[in-house]
C-alpha cells in the first residue's frame, strides 16, 4: 500500500544541502553555500568580540598610530591612515575633588612636541593665603633646575610685583592667595621639548588669579628654561608654599592636551 502525504502519494528521501536526497554530506553537518546567506548571517548570531582586525575587509595593512577611516573607492571601503598633523589632542579630563592633597601630580606623556595644561586650583586648607609653585621632575622624581620669571599685574594696573629665580627647583606660579573662601586660581601652561634629552625644557604660562579679601584681581605672566641640564622631564608637580594642603572641592579640574608637528 502506497503512503499518501499532503496529497502526494510517496515519501522522498530528506535532504539538508544542495544536492538531492539525504546522503554523507547532509550525516556529516557539512553546510553549503545555500545556507549561507546575508538574512542567516545576523549580528545576534556573531559571539561578543568575534570581530578582531584581521577580519574586516580593509584595503591596507595596519599600522601602529593609525586610524581606520573610511575611504569608498578602496577595497572594503575601510583604509588605515596617519591622523591628521599639527592638531591639539585631548590626553587627560581630571576632576580635583573629594580630598584633601599636598600636591597635585600630573605625568608628562612622551611623544609630543609641546602640551598644554589648562588648571583650575584648589584653595589652601585654613585661612592663610599661599603661593602656588611649580616643579617638573625627571623619571627619577628630582625636580629640575630652572631659571624663571613670573610677573603679577595687579587690579589697578599701575602696581605689579615679580619673582624669578636661577637654579631654583620651585618656580613661583602666583602671588599669595586663599585666604577667603572666594579667591580662586587659574592657569594655561605650554610646555616644549619636555621628554627631550638634548633640548631644555621650557614653559609659557599665563594665570590669573583673584582675592577676595583684597578685592583684587591679578594677571600674571610666567616663563622659564630648565637650566644647565637638559635631563628628560616626566612630571609636573604644583604645591603651596610652606606645608599647607589643597581643599580639593568641586569645580576644580585640570585638562591636559598633546600636539604632534607629524
Amino acid at each position: 500500500m502506497a503512503i499518501v502525504l499532503n496529497g502526494t502519494t510517496g515519501i522522498t528521501t530528506p535532504d539538508i544541502d544542495s544536492t538531492a536526497g539525504l546522503d554523507a554530506a547532509d550525516i556529516t553537518g557539512t553546510i553549503g553555500t545555500a545556507q549561507i546567506t546575508d538574512a542567516n548571517v545576523t549580528q545576534a548570531k556573531l559571539a561578543g568580540e568575534a570581530v578582531n582586525e584581521s577580519k574586516l575587509q580593509v584595503s591596507n595593512a595596519p599600522v601602529n598610530g593609525y586610524t581606520l577611516t573610511a575611504q569608498s573607492g578602496n577595497t572594503g571601503g575601510l583604509t588605515w591612515a596617519e591622523p591628521a598633523s599639527g592638531h591639539w589632542t585631548n590626553l587627560a579630563e581630571v576632576t580635583l575633588g573629594g580630598s584633601q592633597v599636598s600636591a597635585i601630580d600630573i605625568t608628562l606623556p612622551t611623544g609630543y612636541d609641546q602640551l598644554r595644561l589648562e588648571i583650575v586650583f584648589p584653595r589652601p586648607i585654613g585661612s592663610t593665603g599661599k603661593d602656588v609653585e611649580m616643579q617638573i621632575l625627571n623619571s627619577s622624581d628630582s625636580a629640575q633646575s630652572f631659571s624663571y620669571f613670573t610677573t603679577h599685574f595687579k587690579g589697578d594696573a599701575n602696581t605689579y610685583d615679580r619673582d624669578d629665580g636661577r637654579f631654583a627647583t620651585e618656580l613661583i606660579l602666583s602671588g599669595t592667595y586663599g585666604a577667603n573662601s572666594g579667591d580662586r586660581l587659574q592657569y594655561s601652561i605650554v610646555f616644549s621639548d619636555t621628554s627631550s634629552t638634548t633640548i631644555e625644557t621650557k614653559y609659557l604660562a599665563q594665570g590669573y588669579y583673584y582675592r577676595n579679601d583684597q578685592l583684587q584681581a591679578v594677571n600674571s605672566l610666567s616663563g622659564a628654561t630648565q637650566y644647565a641640564s637638559t635631563a628628560a622631564s616626566s612630571k609636573l608637580r604644583f604645591k603651596l608654599g610652606g606645608s599647607t594642603t589643597f581643599n580639593t572641592g568641586t569645580g576644580l579640574y585640570y585638562r591636559l592636551y598633546g600636539h604632534a608637528y607629524s
